[in-house]
């Protein structure tokens, strides 16, 4: 079949169509989103035989996010979305040890704060229940960029403790990517979500600490946000 019949025929076709099936093709919209994330590491420590025991730990610390969305809905249960947050990512770890000749125990907290600039490409499955009202969910992968790193570490013995705080960028990898799980639902033009991001990749950097170290990003995101409609 020659060429340019092949396009007129799908000109043709595409002109036929119904104006009610031309008009579901696509739905565009700007959202903003806003909310809370409880951000840990998935961490695996291999020191070999130290002064570590057994009771290290790690733990969630409450961050916030926000950021803006640009939503395409392509035919009637699919839609693809990109966005840029700022997002608050990090965690605790708690880490015992034994110090000095009488060997002391010292608990020590190292509370780590990320900030990253955020993208991600998410392909979303939509059900429209009635006008104005659905479900959503969706997976895909997103590209992170570090903006500021600071750690406080808390250390405590039996007599004292004691508190201090450092920039940690250099020791911490400046791109984070990986997946993300999403799902919730939409009421006219108000949204609220909730998702589940994980890092591919061991953020640290610090040559001195990436052979024993892996932390990896672990961030659960509760949001609300308004779309406006392009169309």
């Amino acid at each position: 079949m020659p060429k340019t019949f092949k396009i007129l025929l799908v000109f043709s076709l595409f002109t036929y169509l119904p104006s009610n099936a031309k008009a579901q093709l696509i739905d565009m919209s700007i959202g903003i989103r806003g909310g809370l994330t409880l951000a840990s590491y998935s961490r695996d420590v291999n020191f070999g035989s130290t002064i570590l025991d057994e009771s290290l730990s790690s733990g969630n610390i409450p961050r916030i996010t926000g950021g803006i969305t640009f939503n395409v809905k392509m035919i009637n249960y699919f839609g693809l979305q990109f966005e840029g947050m700022f997002v608050n990512k990090g965690g605790v770890v708690e880490a015992n040890t034994l110090s000095g000749q009488n060997l002391t125990p010292v608990n020590r907290d190292y509370t780590t704060n990320l900030d990253y600039i955020q993208f991600a490409l998410i392909p979303k499955f939509i059900i429209d229940q009635t006008p104005g009202f659905g479900f959503f969910g969706g997976a895909g992968l997103y590209a992170a960029f570090l903006t500021n790193a600071k750690e406080e570490v808390q250390a405590s013995t039996f007599q004292q403790s004691l508190t201090t705080g450092r920039d940690i960028s250099n020791s911490i990898k400046g791109t984070d990517f990986g997946f993300l799980v999403t799902g919730g639902v939409q009421i006219s033009s108000f949204v609220i979500e909730g998702r589940y991001s994980a890092g591919f990749v061991n953020i640290i950097s610090d040559p001195s600490l990436d052979q024993n170290i892996s932390a990896k990003n672990g961030v659960v995101t509760f949001m609300i946000g308004y779309n406006f409609s392009l169309l």
